[in-house]
């Protein structure tokens, strides 16, 4: 049997790369690596485990190290890998380094007659230069395996189920009534405490109280409640996934559900959390956290969705749109589309607060969408694809 091998360029950013191995899943691969992208923490390390977990059974030879401006030495390299397995089935990526890179590999790939790709990611696009077609698109990466290109570690939640779903429908419908009430339950009395339940005392004059706390008991956030009078409610709980969900996990997944119903993502995923090697403490655990993140055309499209009351006057340096663009320069830089999502709307109060902080969202390439656009997030999603609002790259 004909083993498939594939030469890959290790330079610039490696997704493309990833994407060639997933679809063509290749016997050999033989990486050409600049000196720099050979450096701890460059490139090939970032590359290199994805490589390893995607090709299990395969050969992954050791990095052919050549200075990615002489021409002569790019092609000896190619030469040299080629020449190790004359008799496999060869295809050669030129998408991930500098144009000599590229050019020594393609000149080298026509003389062997190999497959020539090369991936054109902002189109989705395969430009396929010599020889064979890919069956079917290589595009298709899921969040986990583009999130392992830089980041050691990385912990998905469970796809939600139907109840929770469609309680944070009911929430997105009346944001103020669920922020009101989520103050409420935060300030909530606890009137009896057993070893694996507590109840709860609510005051709250917030529409929509029952229909919440109904909703809340057939997602099975709580055991049971009571009215009582002068605005009072109870309820039983176990735990705190009660609060914690009005405190904005239901926004979490009003924006995953959001993404299921616009059907262009490849992959998308609610509370994904990043285990950096530089974490130290909790509170570094916790901006390390994407409440959304989506893969499509190859690229990472990802949010973080706060249902505070004054978002819009929290500042920028060291506040949310930080963190947001922090985090996205450690997972692909300007590859990565960011999105701020909140429950408050721009009201008329919050004028001025809002204009600052969408021109300061505006400056880091952050698309805000706020509580009375959420009726249309599925569209906003999509055209973030089709017609992004910054060009990725």
């Amino acid at each position: 049997m004909i083993k498939k091998a594939l030469l890959i360029l290790i330079g610039g950013r490696q997704t493309p790369n990833l994407l060639t191995v997933q679809h063509l899943k290749p016997d050999i691969i033989v990486p050409i690596a600049s000196h720099e992208a050979l450096n701890p923490n460059d490139a090939w390390d970032k590359i290199k485990p994805s490589l390893e977990q995607l090709c299990t059974t395969g050969i992954i030879e050791a990095p052919y190290e050549i200075n990615a401006f002489e021409l002569s030495e790019i092609k000896k390299a190619c030469q040299t890998a080629f020449n190790k397995y004359p008799d496999a089935d060869w295809f050669f990526n030129i998408t991930c380094a500098s144009t000599i890179m590229s050019i020594g590999a393609y000149e080298v790939g026509k003389e062997k007659n190999a497959s020539i790709w090369y991936l054109d990611t902002i189109n989705r696009k395969v430009v396929v230069l010599q020889n064979k077609q890919p069956i079917g698109s290589p595009y298709n990466i899921s969040v986990e395996n583009y999130l392992k290109l830089y980041v050691p570690k990385i912990n998905l939640s469970n796809e939600p189920s139907s109840l929770l779903i469609e309680f944070a429908q009911v929430l997105s419908k009346n944001c103020s009534s669920a922020m009101h009430f989520r103050d409420s339950l935060k300030n909530a009395t606890v009137t009896q405490k057993t070893q694996t339940t507590k109840n709860l005392l609510i005051q709250s004059r917030a529409e929509w109280v029952e229909k919440i706390l109904h909703q809340a008991k057939q997602s099975q956030l709580i055991l049971s409640y009571t009215k009582h009078p002068d605005s009072y409610f109870s309820c039983e709980v176990q735990d705190d996934r009660f609060l914690n969900f009005m405190d904005g996990k239901w926004l979490e997944l009003y924006v995953w559900e959001s993404a299921r119903l616009a059907g262009c993502f490849d992959d998308y995923r609610w509370d994904v959390n990043l285990s950096l090697e530089t974490t130290t403490s909790s509170s570094s655990n916790q901006s390390n956290q994407i409440d959304f993140a989506a893969t499509y055309l190859g690229s990472l499209l990802i949010a973080e969705c706060k249902t505070d009351k004054n978002p819009f006057e929290k500042p920028a340096k060291n506040g949310y749109l930080d963190k947001l663009s922090s985090i996205a320069r450690r997972i692909g830089g300007n590859y990565v589309g960011t999105m701020f999502i909140c429950s408050q709307s721009s009201t008329e109060d919050q004028k001025q607060a809002y204009q600052n902080f969408s021109e300061q969202a505006k400056e880091r390439r952050i698309v805000v969408v706020t509580g009375d656009q959420l009726i249309n997030l599925s569209t906003i999603l999509k055209n973030e694809v089709l017609r992004p609002s910054y060009n990725r790259g």
